[in-house]
């Protein structure tokens, strides 16, 4: 996918500080928070997908975490 693309997916290794009722820090809620989002190359996680950058498509990736696609 492209790097906009995974920005737009929820990280399951975000924690975000709520000061609310359900804790000190949560990794998703009720309520669609864009810093529980995926930061894309600015993880140390992110790989390049070396073969679409091959073939010309720079700017796909994928989390590392998750395994190869």
């Amino acid at each position: 996918m492209t790097e906009d693309e995974a920005k737009t997916k929820w990280c399951p290794h975000v924690r975000v500080e709520t000061g609310h009722i359900e804790g000190p820090a949560v990794n998703r809620s009720d309520s669609d928070w864009p810093m529980g989002r995926c930061i894309g190359s600015a993880c140390m996680a992110w790989r390049w997908d070396a073969e679409k950058c091959r073939q010309g498509q720079i700017n796909h990736g994928y989390c590392g975490l998750a395994g190869k696609p």
